[in-house]
């Protein structure tokens, strides 16, 4: 009977601190709102951000500067911007534990690594960077060579943003295969996604030489007398 006391007093105990800390309590004692602000700002202002979490949507920006409100999470953050007459822009903004240390005597009081794992990796106890900044570039080049140099590079940079999110992914699904499965077509999706947006933006692209004088506008023809 005593014995049945202690398990369920350790059971209760369990509970509390996963439900505290999918709350608004952190491992070090401190508590936080259930969300976080986060300023988004391009150069030049006016661009439109979409933010995405795990494949969905979870804020949209109409025109910078914006400030948005989200629930804090765990995974990363993918944020899009467009704006007119310039290239799509893609940030990653990341998520990062500052729940503090976890105390080893709860450990051996619950007597499982695995709520130890489910406290420690609660959305509580992580935070994403206050503000968020992205250049926005035009989408005009001298030569045709200049945009296939860009846009090859952005190109690299997508796929690399993709491999990273894998590697991610794969630390957070705690070796659940389809888990770690679903995160990686979804990252697959992501990628091909920013893929296209990139070719259609180079179709899109503007050639207009360093030393080509701006066109003028063609003065009005004279008025005969009458």
């Amino acid at each position: 009977m005593q014995t049945q006391r202690y398990l369920r007093a350790g059971l209760c105990l369990a509970l509390a601190l996963v439900a505290g800390a999918c709350s608004t309590a952190r491992n070090d004692g401190t508590t936080v709102s259930k969300t976080v602000e986060i300023n988004v700002r391009t150069t030049p202002d006016g661009g439109k951000c979409v933010l995405e979490r795990s494949g969905q949507a979870i804020a949209t920006v109409d025109a910078t500067p914006q400030t948005v409100s989200i629930d804090r999470g765990i995974p990363n953050i993918n944020m899009t911007c467009d704006l007119e007459g310039h290239i799509s822009t893609f940030e990653t903004i990341r998520s990062r534990y500052v729940g503090g240390p976890i105390n080893a005597s709860t450990g051996s009081l619950l007597g499982s690594l695995v709520v130890l794992a489910i406290v420690a990796g609660t959305p509580a106890n992580y935070d994403y960077p206050g503000y968020v900044y992205v250049k926005m570039e035009p989408n005009v080049f001298p030569d045709a060579t200049s945009r296939d140099t860009r846009f090859a590079d952005l190109r690299k940079e997508a796929i690399s943003r993709h491999e990273a999110r894998v590697v991610t992914s794969r630390q957070q699904c705690n070796q659940n295969a389809e888990l770690c499965r679903t995160a990686e077509r979804e990252s697959e999706k992501t990628r091909d996604g920013e893929l296209a947006k990139l070719e259609e933006f180079k179709t899109k692209a503007v050639i207009q030489p360093l030393n080509a004088a701006p066109e003028k506008a063609s003065a009005p023809a004279a008025k005969k007398p009458s």
